[in-house]
């Protein structure tokens, strides 16, 4: 891929994801919750509101930010994470299939804040995501895909 496509595919892919936030605040209030539970090895996040529950999703574990390094790990190369979890995970590879770019199977790279949405963007587009979250742990961002939610009544 040119960068003029590169460039391109990267607006229309921030476009589609600021969309699909939208749409994951306005219909299930992520990104408002008090506070949420994230089970890597399951690969559930859980939304709630005090005690009780109000959505959980199914996620894909892009990648870890590290604010202090200004470095991005990809899950599928994260040790910390269960195998199985780590080959779903390996879908974002698909990016290098797509657009050629050694950033896309390396298994680090620096990169800043900017940078990592841009990655959650492109990836949600690439395998038909419903939207991305950004997980805060200490200095490291976790950064993952929504690929289905549903709502407790």
């Amino acid at each position: 891929m040119k960068d003029e496509e590169f460039d391109a595919f990267l607006e229309r892919a921030l476009a589609e994801l600021r969309a699909k936030q939208a749409v994951l605040s306005n219909s299930f209030g992520i990104g408002g919750n008090e506070r949420f539970v994230v089970d890597f090895a399951s690969s559930l996040l859980t939304f709630f509101v005090g005690e009780a529950p109000t959505a959980e999703a199914s996620i894909l574990p892009l990648g870890t930010h590290s604010l202090d390094k200004q470095r991005y790990r990809w899950s599928w190369s994260d040790e910390g994470l269960p195998m199985d979890v780590r080959d779903a995970s390996r879908k974002t590879q698909a990016l290098y299939d797509l657009t050629g770019f050694e950033m896309f199977k390396q298994a680090t790279i620096q990169c800043d804040q900017t940078m990592a949405w841009e990655i959650a963007a492109l990836s949600c587009s690439v395998l038909a995501a419903h939207g991305a979250y950004r997980i805060p742990n200490g200095s490291n961002q976790h950064y993952v895909l929504i690929h289905s939610i549903h709502q407790f009544p």
